[in-house]
């Protein structure tokens, strides 16, 4: 009778250690980009930033306050062994600068009323498409912006002397096709080729490709496993990238020497490897200087100070805050498309 009672108690606690073992084992993740075809999702991005601007030959400082928003919607339109390719669409961009250069007027509370007197430019855009393509390891392989599709929507908050056309093209020329792979790297990092748990940590080294030259290095810690979602957080050095010093700006060779810090946390699903939440902060300082084709060296009217706080929310619905305007243009164009497939 002992010896069973004995043997029982050695089974329970043997079940017990592999319980724990294996509650141990399932605590280790190992990420993957793999969404199934046909998955839809969007991404939000809010974005509110400081901005400190010397004036060239003046000694004089002045600060403006931004607050840019952006939303995504992302198809995936092929799998193969080792990537996605994702339609990618941008419904609605905003940029809102809330102050007066000239008079130096400043709001830092980045109100969104109607009655700001500091509102500058509101704009938006709809149905601008391009693909892209994530391999495996949740790195940018490919961005093809070749047949880039849509059109700008212009909405009422500007200049006066500004006309829609000039606010088209305004915004036509902030979103050139090279644009997107800077607004797209946020939203993706390198996963580690082995499994993840609680406390693990990695580095790595990366070179921004595009717009200005940046040298980041990247430390990740996870954070947390839970629901399905692994949380990592992280701390980004940036410096200037010492092999591409200077990038052409429409002809003109433009060199910098901002360096600062980012940090925050990254959701993503565990089953897919999608983002499922950003939020991080940013500090950079430097300055700006444009080569003109004779050789003659200009400081830029610049931001020598940033500091910005994103976040980036995760949605497998159309986002309803949405403006009804653009709204009622893309139920439009639906329509148009529909009956045009309809040969009427």
């Amino acid at each position: 009778m002992k010896n069973s009672i004995v043997a029982a108690l050695a089974a329970l606690i043997l079940a017990a250690i592999c319980s724990m073992v294996g509650a141990q084992e399932a605590e280790k993740v190992t990420l993957r980009h793999n969404p199934q075809k046909g998955a839809k999702f969007w991404l939000e991005s809010q974005s509110r930033q400081n901005l400190v601007y010397e004036v060239p030959d003046t000694g004089k400082k002045m600060r403006n306050g931004e607050n840019v928003g952006s939303f995504w919607e992302f198809e995936v339109i092929a799998t193969e062994d080792d990537a996605t390719t994702y339609k990618v669409t941008l419904l609605r961009y905003q940029q809102i600068m809330l102050a007066d250069m000239q008079s130096g007027k400043y709001d830092s509370s980045f109100p969104d009323a109607d009655e700001n007197p500091n509102k500058n430019i509101n704009h938006y855009v709809v149905d601008k498409s391009f693909r892209l393509k994530i391999d495996r390891s949740g790195a940018i392989s490919e961005i093809d912006a070749s047949d880039l599709r849509g059109e700008v929507v212009p909405e009422l908050y500007r200049p006066a002397e500004l006309t829609d056309e000039d606010l088209k093209d305004y915004v036509e020329i902030s979103l050139k096709d090279e644009m997107f792979r800077g607004k797209m790297e946020p939203f993706f990092i390198p996963f580690p080729e082995h499994a993840l748990g609680v406390g693990d940590k990695w580095v790595s080294d990366e070179v921004s490709e595009s717009g200005m030259p940046f040298a980041i290095t990247t430390e990740y810690e996870v954070k947390s496993l839970e629901d399905g979602t692994i949380s990592i957080g992280y701390v980004s050095s940036i410096l200037p990238d010492p092999t591409r010093s200077e990038y052409d700006h429409n002809g003109t060779l433009i060199e910098h020497n901002y360096e600062g810090e980012q940090h925050g946390t990254y959701k993503f699903l565990t089953k897919s490897g999608i983002l499922a939440g950003l939020n991080f902060s940013q500090e950079v300082a430097g300055y700006t200087f444009a080569t003109d084709k004779d050789g003659v060296e200009t400081p830029l009217q610049q931001p020598v100070e940033i500091t910005s706080d994103t976040r980036v929310m995760y949605s497998t619905t159309m986002p309803e805050i949405i403006p009804e305007r653009v709204k009622i243009e893309m139920e439009r164009r639906a329509k148009l498309e529909a009956e045009k497939a309809a040969g009427k």
